[in-house]
């Protein structure tokens, strides 16, 4: 008897340890680009690798959003002369990444791409 329940501990702790433990296939991620007074900047060139390689590109919105698979990813924002870049590993159901671009003059409001 006393064998039978522990089994049946045993069971219900890796049952729930698998329920628990879900996998996320695909992430959320939001996308802001604002200034140093919290205003956003709209149309502002986005690009997303994934291993070195170019995978979308857009310019961004007040809020825009884009679901990815999980895994290893480069964000860079192009502004003026400037690349901004973050390099973050997706692992939750959602990610909110915030670029603060710099004050400045731009002879050219946006640095060309490539």
């Amino acid at each position: 008897m006393n064998l039978l329940f522990l089994l049946l501990i045993a069971f219900q702790f890796s049952y729930l340890n698998i329920s628990n433990s879900k996998k996320v296939a695909e992430s959320k991620v939001v996308f802001e680009v604002i200034n140093h007074q919290a205003e956003n900047v709209n149309d502002i060139p986005l690009e997303i690798y994934q291993k070195e390689k170019l995978i979308a590109k857009f310019h961004t919105k007040k809020l825009t959003a884009i679901s990815l698979p999980v895994e290893n990813y480069e964000f860079k924002v192009f502004y003026c002369d400037e690349v901004y870049t973050i390099k973050t590993t997706l692992s939750q159901s959602q990610h909110h990444l915030v670029f603060v671009l710099d004050e400045k003059e731009c002879k050219d409001p946006i640095l060309l791409l490539k």
